[in-house]
């Protein structure tokens, strides 16, 4: 969650100028496609990405509140919970969604977002929420 000012256009869903700057950044890391980017619930925007042979999504919406804004980053190509069932292996892709949310993160600082609050699983509400990504925990034997 952040807040920006000024987002508002109306020949286009909210979000579009957060979606195109945020795309500028993630353009720039090596190995990464852009699969697709559009209109997301007419509230904002979805860009799916791929990297490391992975498929990941970036979603920008507005709240509630005015010149409120909500980033999703997160993966969406591994297997669920039923696929694992069913034999297919979970990969941890928890240091590359933190590496694209610290991606997004410096570039909304630069573009001025301000009162930014980041959670892991769900929505942030600002109350105490981390001002920058959470780093994943690794479990590595001691």
């Amino acid at each position: 969650m952040f807040e920006l000012a000024g987002e508002d256009d109306p020949d286009h869903p909210p979000g579009q100028t957060i979606m195109d700057r945020l795309q500028e950044a993630i353009d720039r890391i090596d190995g990464i496609r852009v699969v697709a980017t559009e209109s997301w619930r007419d509230a904002g925007w979805h860009t799916i990405i791929e990297l490391e042979g992975a498929r990941f999504e970036f979603i920008v919406s507005q709240t509630a509140e005015a010149d409120v804004w909500l980033l999703q980053v997160a993966c969406r190509s591994d297997a669920g919970l039923v696929r694992r069932w069913l034999g297919s292996p979970f990969v941890d892709r928890s240091e590359t969604v933190y590496r694209l949310a610290t991606i997004a993160h410096d570039r909304l600082q630069e573009i001025g977002a301000t009162r930014m609050a980041w959670k892991l699983d769900g929505v942030p509400r600002g109350d105490g929420d981390p001002s920058e990504p959470i780093a994943p925990q690794t479990n590595s034997p001691a």
